[in-house]
């Protein structure tokens, strides 16, 4: 006779008994969030520890705090089941977060997730088929760098706003209503794409489902006196005006307005 076994792997709980100091355990019902607990934030609580969940939930229905000019604290994700960071209220990492292997985040609707505080140049990495969702009106907030990769998906119904780069590869995606902004550019690698375009951006630049759009003109040309241009082609983008214009001091110099198409520079205009 053969027998089997069936062993329940719960997750131990803990949810917030009152507002104070992450690592207090009296502000805890159950001690203080291990990495493998379903942990519930009901009460504000500043941070004065890095946050680690694994395989288990973490909710922020109530605000998480990291005050400035102290140690800049983190959080981490890791792990398939469930491990789900839940922002439900305004919250503030003050040294940014990571997500790997699985593990997914949400920020809902009128919240903030803060990462980094302004002057950092610290990159944030989310890969190995992770998940973001930000719902329409949440807001992702970066000061440095995100690195989306590795089957990473974001699907962006609100904002990603990074004060640095916004980077995606090894098959990365982001998709979704919203838009992701960096003052440093976003680029793609690798055949990735965000909001279905695959062109990377200079800096200072903004891109969703309806202001990414790409636009190329050929042939590049010069055009010697006497001579007539070739005929440009192209695929035109509809709302946008196309114009030759003029520099006589140099490439890098002011351009006006011509009529006739005796130079090579062209400029597009929404």
């Amino acid at each position: 006779m053969f027998l089997s076994f069936i062993v329940d792997r719960g997750y131990a709980q803990t949810s917030t008994v009152a507002p104070g100091n992450w690592n207090t355990a009296a502000n805890w019902s159950n001690g203080v969030p291990a990495a493998m607990t379903v942990t519930t934030v009901g009460n504000s609580m500043v941070l004065d520890v890095n946050v680690s969940f694994q395989n288990a939930g973490y909710t922020f229905n109530s605000p998480v705090i990291d005050p400035v000019g102290g140690t800049n604290y983190t959080f981490a994700g890791s792990g398939s089941s469930g491990a789900v960071l839940d922002i439900n209220a305004n919250a503030t990492f003050g040294g940014g977060g990571s997500l790997t292997n699985s593990s997914s985040m949400i920020i809902r609707s009128g919240d903030t997730l803060t990462m980094g505080y302004p002057g950092s140049t610290q990159t944030y990495t989310f890969d190995g088929a992770t998940k973001i969702t930000i719902e329409a009106g949440g807001v992702l907030l970066v000061y440095g760098n995100i690195n989306s990769t590795n089957s990473n998906t974001n699907q962006v119904d609100g904002q990603i706003i990074v004060n640095g780069s916004y980077t995606v590869s090894g098959g990365a995606a982001t998709t979704g209503s919203g838009s992701v902004s960096a003052t440093n550019g976003i680029t793609t690698n690798n055949s990735t794409k965000v909001f279905g375009n695959s062109v990377s951006c200079s800096s200072n630049c903004s891109t969703s489902t309806t202001t990414c759009a790409t636009s190329t003109i050929t042939p590049s040309q010069t055009i010697c006196s006497g001579n007539s241009p070739a005929t440009l082609t192209g695929n035109a983008l509809s709302g946008y005006t196309y114009k030759w214009q003029q520099c006589t001091t140099s490439p890098s110099g002011t351009y006006t307005d011509i009529t006739s198409s005796m130079y090579k520079i062209m400029l597009l205009e929404r």
